[in-house]
């Protein structure tokens, strides 16, 4: 190899790792923006799955002629109301 190839391949290189250097950053961005999004939904899930949510949205529902699908659709509605509510807001 001679000194001229020697320089042609260090430039090469060098030019190799600042693509690979900026494909990482531009990787880690994007990793972060969707660990951000799925801490969000997962935020979303526990607020709406709260226990004494729950409780208030079957307790408005609760009287002597209810069956069990009158309190899993109360509580499938309390939950989708609170994930549209809160999704979208920046916190």
């Amino acid at each position: 190899m001679t000194d001229d190839d020697l320089v042609k391949r260090i430039k090469a290189l060098n030019e190799q790792l600042e693509a690979a250097r900026r494909d990482a950053k531009e990787a880690e961005a994007y990793a972060a923006a969707l660990e951000a999004e799925r801490d969000g939904l997962l935020r979303l899930v526990e607020e709406a799955s709260d226990p004494d949510f729950l409780f208030g949205a079957m307790d408005n529902v609760h009287d002597m002629d209810v069956s069990l699908m009158d309190y899993a659709c109360a509580a499938s509605r309390a939950i989708r109301a609170s994930v549209l509510q809160t999704e979208g807001t920046d916190e």
